[in-house]
């Protein structure tokens, strides 16, 4: 399968492909493609690190890691304050 980096370097080159014909046919400029791809790669990324980092994406990479320890701990009662 793709890695990542391999899978958003796909991504960007769709992006610069679709927009090459948007600059072509003079709807935008060279450097207004390079933005906005860009930023579209930036904030998909993000986007996918924060969704893979929440707390079941993590629980998911964790189980699927073959060489795993379980870990368990005592329960322990929840601290509540009252402010």
């Amino acid at each position: 399968m793709f890695s990542s980096v391999q899978f958003w370097s796909f991504v960007r080159q769709i992006l610069l492909t679709l927009g090459g014909s948007l600059v072509t046919k003079g709807y935008i400029d060279g450097g207004t493609l390079e933005a906005v791809v860009g930023a579209i790669v930036t904030l998909a990324t993000a986007g996918y690190g924060l969704w893979v980092r929440r707390k079941a994406g993590l629980v998911a990479a964790v189980d699927a890691m073959p060489d795993k320890t379980v870990i368990s701990m005592p329960s322990a009662d929840p601290i509540v304050s009252a402010r």
